[in-house]
């Protein structure tokens, strides 16, 4: 007999690989970061999308500089108020 909750899990397992190689191509890092977190997702499919999120997304190890700007920004709006 199958396991409908077995099915589910690795259909939401896929869509999270799926989802954070989109993720990876749509950001705006080289060519050559690309290459190496597509092939840390795949070879760690679950450790890998979790090491993406909490290194570069999370931690900020490249931080995009829109979102600098943007709460630098803010903050100065802020005090203004």
């Amino acid at each position: 007999m199958t396991s409908y909750l077995g099915i589910l899990v690795a259909i939401a397992g896929l869509l999270v690989v799926v989802f954070t190689l989109k993720d990876i191509y749509t950001s705006p890092m080289s060519t050559t970061n690309k290459i190496i977190w597509t092939v840390v997702v795949l070879a760690f499919s679950f450790l890998g999308c979790a090491a993406y999120y909490l290194l570069y997304k999370t931690l900020g190890v490249r931080r995009d500089p829109r979102n600098v700007y943007r709460k630098r920004m803010e903050k100065r709006l802020a005090e203004r108020a």
